[in-house]
């Protein structure tokens, strides 16, 4: 932080010299905004009482601060202007920041009071309803909980931390959740977003899969990448679900019902256009869709090819991704992965 006006007024607290000022700051969202408040003067950081803005204008924080961050009383704001939290903040050495901790009043994004309790060191103590996670334990760590008064969490961390948050709530209609995220951390210009999830029922296990990543969860099926045996995978499973066996198929939508395979469909490649894309052998006869995916060998893996056009007995495809692969004339395909 910087400052950049000149001091308000001075007193004393303690052994430091505090002093009202404003300071140039990063809001939530990672863009430049101000702080006006009191001021350790010795490092030039927030301490005492003092509110931050977001770079819009409106209010981030008003409260008690300590060594520049939020600490002891305070109301944590919406970039909006509507009232977000307005409890206790305290300093946690487990993830180098303010959390939450004590008894607080939560409201949602439209300033309604929608929960009133406890929060423990940053997380609302017994209300979490579930939470799901998918990655691959690296650079990708993508967590959703939901809570029992209806607001749903995302996360996503990586190997330098926090990469992004989404705050927003849920309606449950059956087996579907109907989802608004409303607040995104780092995005201050994102536009609100609805997803609708399915609870996907499997032997015992539950994952939560949206609607535009339903073929996808039917084509990991097919290739053999699910049910998966630890938590790393490429869909949300709810935490310790994956020490849960399963039988059989999952229950899944009707609609998607045509695109699980009792067994794998095996042809080969009879044609290739650019060495992207090309045409298979095996086609609606066999029980493949458009969007479904094959598997071809590759150099040093299994290449995906995703089928963009299906006829009778043959279809089109192409690679999945463009690493510098190829697919080879007459080389084998199947729609379940070695």
């Amino acid at each position: 932080m910087r400052i950049v006006m000149v001091f308000i007024g001075l007193f004393f607290s303690g052994c430091f010299l505090k002093s009202m000022l404003e300071l140039e700051r990063e809001d939530g969202y990672g863009q430049m905004s101000k702080y006006v408040g009191q001021v350790q003067v010795k490092h030039n950081v927030p301490e005492g009482w003092g509110t931050s803005y977001f770079s819009n204008g409106n209010k981030e924080y008003e409260g008690h601060w300590k060594d520049g961050f939020w600490s002891g009383q305070g109301t944590l704001y919406w970039n909006n202007g509507s009232k977000r939290i307005e409890g206790f903040f305290r300093w946690s050495e487990d993830i180098s920041d303010s959390v939450i901790h004590g008894k607080v009043i939560e409201y949602d994004f439209d300033g309604k009071k929608c929960f009133e309790g406890i929060y423990e060191n940053g997380e609302i103590k017994g209300q979490t309803s579930a939470q799901y996670y998918y990655g691959d334990g690296l650079g990708s760590n993508n967590y959703v909980t939901l809570y029992k008064f209806g607001r749903i969490d995302y996360e996503e961390h990586g190997c330098l931390g926090l990469y992004g948050r989404k705050i927003g709530a849920f309606k449950n209609n059956k087996n579907d959740i109907a989802v608004q995220f409303r607040y995104f951390q780092f995005d201050h210009k994102a536009k609100p977003e609805s997803i609708t999830f399915h609870k996907i029922k499997w032997g015992l296990r539950e994952y939560l899969i949206s609607e535009k990543r339903m073929i996808d969860f039917c084509n990991s099926i097919n290739s053999g990448e699910e049910p998966r045996d630890d938590c790393h995978g490429s869909f949300y499973l709810k935490l310790d679900d994956e020490e849960k066996k399963v039988t059989g198929f999952p229950e899944i939508p009707k609609k998607w019902n045509g695109y699980l395979l009792k067994k794998p469909i095996v042809g080969k490649i009879t044609k290739v256009f650019n060495k992207l894309s090309g045409v298979a052998n095996v086609g609606e006869a066999d029980g493949l869709k458009k969007g479904m995916t094959l598997f071809t060998p590759g150099e040093y893996y299994d290449l995906e090819l995703v089928i963009t056009e299906v006829e009778k007995n043959k279809c089109k495809f192409k690679i999945s991704w463009d690493d510098d692969s190829e697919v080879v004339l007459n080389h084998r395909v199947s729609t379940k992965s070695d």
